[in-house]
């Protein structure tokens, strides 16, 4: 019963190709999300363009929810597909705002080339200690044979982890990580940290000073705010404005829902409400 109704499902999948090929057109809109993305990863095999682009915009517009029920099969996907760089970045947003996707047990390691352009995001909306602890498990699981009880590790061990995250180092923010978890949970990996990187550290957290760039800034995405008339993602945009930032460091879907809405909702019913004071 099961095959026979993954059959159907792939007859479904087909069949819509084929009328996009013939027809030019396409409906999705009575699919599941499952039935959409399989037609991305067909239309993709069949190199329909158009229609490989549509499909992208349809999930990232209409298929939010089932993208994140199944976020680890559409992350993995997704980056394995050519030229999917829509879908690709959506996911990446994904992950840079919500932490738990990021930590997920259930979610399988993470390629290198994805964890260092997710780690190196300014809008990584994450604590930067679980960053660096997740850095490490990571690092850990990499290195055949290697346990996590560090009382068990010989120097090599250090040294193989060293050359395996020493890379990623740069990218975490040890600004925002606490002195008592820097002596926790930092300082125990001293012996897998470049050098100088640790002693800039130290003089850091001893000194409160800093006098080289290895350290980065605290991340745009980790900007509080309290406020009834803007939300901490265009509180991001307006500070990158004064700052006079590079507007790179926006995400595109910020500067998107800022274009779209020039003036948030909050702020037009504050000006009403102004308005009928007077």
């Amino acid at each position: 019963m099961k095959r026979r109704r993954n059959e159907e499902k792939n007859e479904g999948k087909k069949w819509e190709n084929e009328r996009y090929i013939y027809t030019g057109e396409a409906d999705l809109c009575k699919k599941s999300g499952e039935d959409i993305f399989g037609v991305l990863i067909t239309s993709a095999e069949f190199l329909l363009e158009k229609l490989f682009n549509y499909v992208q915009d349809h999930l990232i517009k209409k298929q939010t929810i089932w993208i994140k029920q199944n976020f680890a099969y559409v992350f993995y996907t997704t980056f394995k597909l050519e030229n999917c760089e829509k879908l690709q970045d959506y996911c990446m947003e994904c992950m840079s705002e919500d932490s738990q996707l990021f930590t997920s047990k259930n979610f399988p390691s993470l390629e290198e080339d994805i964890l260092y352009n997710l780690l190196k995001r300014d809008d990584l909306q994450i604590e930067e200690i679980v960053a660096w602890d997740f850095l490490i498990n990571w690092g850990i699981e990499q290195i055949s044979g290697l346990g996590s009880d560090r009382t068990e590790w010989s120097e090599d061990d250090y040294e193989a982890l060293k050359g395996t995250i020493s890379q990623f180092i740069p990218l975490i923010r040890f600004m925002d990580i606490s002195p008592a978890d820097f002596y926790d949970k930092v300082r125990p990996y001293k012996a897998a940290i470049p050098l100088h990187i640790y002693e800039e550290l130290e003089e850091f957290y001893y000194k409160k000073t800093l006098s080289k760039t290895e350290i980065l800034p605290p991340r745009i995405g980790k900007l509080k705010i309290e406020s009834n008339l803007i939300n901490s993602k265009l509180a991001n945009i307006i500070a990158s404005w004064i700052d006079k930032k590079d507007l790179n460091n926006i995400t595109s879907r910020n500067v998107s829902e800022l274009n779209m809405n020039p003036i948030p909702e909050e702020i037009e019913v504050f000006k009403v409400t102004c308005v009928k004071k007077k």
